[in-house]
């Protein structure tokens, strides 16, 4: 399966693949120059996540992390 970049929605394939999708997501606020870390952005679901415990508090404040999140990605 192909996943076109303009596609109107992307369907997550598995669990790693989904957890992909959260960090892209949870750190665009970071990429962006909106916050310098993941935890300042107030309207993120990375809060939730962090409270279930699927993320420590401190994830996406290394530079790092603003790479390519789906370059691994088939």
């Amino acid at each position: 399966m192909t996943v076109r970049r303009d596609a109107p929605y992307v369907t997550c394939r598995d669990d790693e693949d989904l957890k992909r999708c959260l960090d892209y997501v949870h750190i665009n606020p970071v990429k962006h120059g909106l916050v310098t870390r993941v935890a300042d952005w107030p309207w993120s679901s990375f809060h939730r996540y962090a409270r279930l415990g699927e993320y420590d508090v401190n994830w996406g404040g290394s530079p790092e992390m603003y790479g390519d999140e789906f370059k691994y990605a088939e």
